[in-house]
């Protein structure tokens, strides 16, 4: 059995610990010269999609049209949209820049003065 000795230092050892514990990373938050964005995006990919060639087969279908061209094809379309996505943040951001004057005309919840002008 433990003793009341030991009882008391490894209750105030685990006390120091909650008092010690702080949030600690290897790395700094922010990547040099670069905001945080919280995680890594490379700006291409890391591993070849060609590396799927080298795949055990297991069918009929060649390696290269089962994994290789999906891929491509996929990222292709990633490239395409991004690239989109680009145009409209940017023509978005020209509409907010550019003045723009009051548009429509002043309404309200069972609003008959335009037919009944006489009466307020």
């Amino acid at each position: 059995m433990m003793g009341r000795r030991a009882w008391t230092f490894l209750s105030a050892a685990f006390l120091g610990l909650l008092v010690c514990a702080a949030e600690s990373s290897a790395q700094s938050p922010r990547g040099i010269g670069s905001p945080y964005s919280g995680r890594y995006q490379p700006s291409r990919p890391t591993v070849s999609p060609y590396m799927n060639l080298f795949r055990n087969q297991r069918g009929p279908i060649p390696n290269y049209h089962l994994y290789v061209r999906p891929i491509l094809r996929q990222q292709s379309i990633n490239s395409q949209q991004g690239s989109a996505v680009q145009q409209l943040e940017q023509g978005l951001r020209q509409t907010q820049t550019t003045p723009h004057g009051p548009t429509g005309i002043s309404s309200g919840y069972r609003n008959f003065s335009h037919y009944y002008s006489g009466l307020r």
